[in-house]
């Protein structure tokens, strides 16, 4: 028997003048019958679902036995849209098989989703985080606890206003663009500052997410992180990692400095005991002794500067020609030459333009004193969306591979007069910068040095 025979068999004309949605189903849960509130609700004709699985449009829908039941669904609509509903199952006996009448009504009134605004009615008022829920136009709908301790105001002195006053005039521009976004479906992230109610301006990271209900953006959740707190874990870190390093220079700086004291304390004895030695040959030797030391003070008060917080925006080419400028009557003295290539323009980096300075300088440098007899130093930076890439190439002895390993570590160096610091320290100021540092070698093939810096 057909679907159309089914139907002129039952008599279900009466539906189609009911004011709710009614769908009759076939014993296998196919759509028969689809009266005109079932087309307006759904968005479907009544021909284009007949012989239809009802799971096309109610995909959750479990019809078990042949009890009267009800249930909370969504209806999945013609648009996109995800519909509320509460579904009214009926069994309806009827020769040779059993048909199931669906009354479907809409649920938008919070029936649906009563329990799940409980839900976030909780997390918003009990988070510890400062949680503003705002309107589309920008207007502060609700604050939590934390808002009103946070800000100073209560919550009666934020409702209806704009969630612009709590910013400065740059701010709240930045606030409002970014808002715009947020309620064309993104995520944003952004650091930022407010005044609370006594004019003291705080710092904050703040994240705002889209409120979206039946695929329809209703308004925004603004959370505020309080970056003071986050800034001093940041700060607190940084002292452990300066600690850590301290603690493993410690050893060996005592060792590398009192070599060249207890030589020049030796010098200083032996010209007091003997008159008639000659004292021009020790006065070089302890010239040179003093150089070392005078060289691994200045490297370590470099290792415990400060570091610099506020990092500006800066073209990586500008510094690679200033340093490949700098170090070209060097390259000279060595017999050897600097090329520098760049595959063109390069996005900025945000960074600490001298810290990055000094780590070119020392691994040219050291690239052009790994060159006995002369060679090429070939400086070269390209770019993708994420990452700026810098290669540093020379063509001299290369590094054994066991001893790759121990490059950064305190002291080791493979000249006669380094200190093994130059290197500890690049690799210190581009871990700074969120970048990384790598070294590829082969014995005397010359050696590669790797960095790569994250865009701004």
């Amino acid at each position: 028997m057909s679907l159309m025979e089914k139907a002129d068999v039952f008599d279900i004309s009466f539906i189609h003048h009911l004011s709710d949605a009614v769908i009759f189903l076939s014993h296998h849960q196919n759509i028969y019958s689809f009266n005109p509130a079932a087309e307006m609700l759904s968005g479907y004709l009544a021909k284009e679902m007949e012989g239809q699985s009802i799971t096309s449009i109610l995909p959750d829908l479990v019809i078990e036995d042949e009890r009267q039941i009800e249930t909370k669904e969504w209806l999945h609509t013609k648009d996109g849209r995800m519909v509320p509903v509460i579904v009214t199952i009926q069994s309806i006996r009827h020769q040779p098989e059993s048909l199931y009448c669906l009354i479907v009504k809409t649920a938008s009134s919070g029936s649906v989703r009563k329990e799940e605004d409980q839900n976030y009615q909780f997390l918003f008022e009990y988070s510890p985080n400062t949680v503003f829920a705002i309107s589309l136009d920008g207007k502060i709908k609700d604050v939590n606890k934390s808002a009103e301790e946070y800000t100073g105001y209560s919550r009666d002195m934020l409702i209806h206003q704009s969630f612009e006053m709590l910013f400065d005039e740059q701010e709240s521009k930045r606030a409002a663009s970014e808002l715009k976004k947020v309620t064309n479906g993104k995520l944003r992230n952004w650091k930022t500052y407010i005044y609370d109610k006594d004019g003291k301006r705080k710092e904050i990271g703040m994240t705002a997410i889209p409120v979206i209900m039946d695929q329809r953006v209703y308004g925004v959740y603004a959370i505020a992180c309080d970056m003071t707190e986050v800034k001093s874990t940041e700060e607190m870190l940084k002292k452990s990692d300066t600690l850590s390093i301290v603690g493993q220079l410690a050893a060996s700086v005592v060792h590398e400095i009192r070599n060249p004291l207890t030589a020049l304390k030796g010098f200083i004895q032996l010209l007091q005991t003997r008159e008639t030695v000659n004292a021009q040959k020790y006065y070089q030797i302890m010239f040179d002794e003093l150089n070392r030391i005078e060289k691994i003070v200045t490297e370590l008060l470099i290792l415990a500067k400060p570091q610099v917080k506020d990092y500006e925006k800066k073209s990586i080419e500008d510094l690679l020609d200033y340093v490949v400028a700098l170090l070209k009557r060097e390259a000279e003295n060595h017999n050897s030459e600097i090329e520098f290539q760049s595959t063109g323009e390069m996005p900025l980096v945000e960074c600490d333009e001298d810290g990055l300075k000094q780590v070119f300088i020392n691994v040219v440098k050291n690239a052009l004193e790994s060159m006995e007899k002369g060679g090429v130093v070939r400086v070269s930076c390209s770019s993708d969306d994420k990452d700026v890439m810098i290669a540093i190439e020379d063509e001299g002895c290369g590094i054994p591979e066991e001893d790759i390993k121990k490059i950064g570590k305190p002291f080791y160096t493979t000249k006669d007069k380094g200190t093994g610091l130059g290197l500890m320290i690049s690799q210190q100021i581009i871990k700074k910068h969120k970048g990384t540092f790598q070294i590829k070698s082969k014995k005397g093939k010359g050696t590669t040095v790797q960095i790569t810096l994250p865009v701004a």
